[in-house]
């Protein structure tokens, strides 16, 4: 050896930001990543979660075909419409035949079951479309 130089000891580990790729170099594995894929992976990923999030909603509807919640009205006359406020303060608005729907304006503020037979939208509102209500306990 000679005398005053020194050798310096290996690098284990270097990370280095070129353009748009990152290079890490572990001792003998150099592993090169693109950051634009890195960017869409993450963005996948998050998409993925968002979906998934969203999917999970709408809880109140345990069985497909039937809602438990209070009746109300909702509107203003002359166009108010009669609908069910489930647990979690979600309103879905009721579209039923004249004799029911004349038996649950009748007991407004009552505790219902409501089984439908479908569901549609109205100005981004969903409406049941009732075959049977009956009315539970208040809890």
């Amino acid at each position: 050896m000679l005398s005053g130089t020194q050798i310096p000891p290996p690098k284990i580990f270097s990370f280095e930001l070129q353009q748009s790729n990152i290079y890490i170099r572990l001792t003998l594995i150099e592993i090169k990543l693109n950051t634009k894929k890195i960017i869409a992976a993450a963005a996948g990923l998050l998409i993925i979660v968002f979906v998934n999030a969203c999917c999970s909603c709408g809880g109140e509807i345990k069985n497909e075909n039937t809602v438990k919640g209070y009746i109300t009205m909702v509107g203003n006359e002359p166009f108010a419409r009669l609908a069910v406020m489930v647990d979690t303060n979600k309103v879905y608005l009721l579209e039923c035949e004249k004799d029911l729907k004349e038996e649950l304006m009748k007991n407004q503020g009552r505790y219902y079951t409501i089984e439908f037979k479908a569901n549609k939208y109205e100005h981004e509102i969903p409406v049941l479309i009732v075959e049977k209500a009956v009315p539970l306990n208040e809890k």
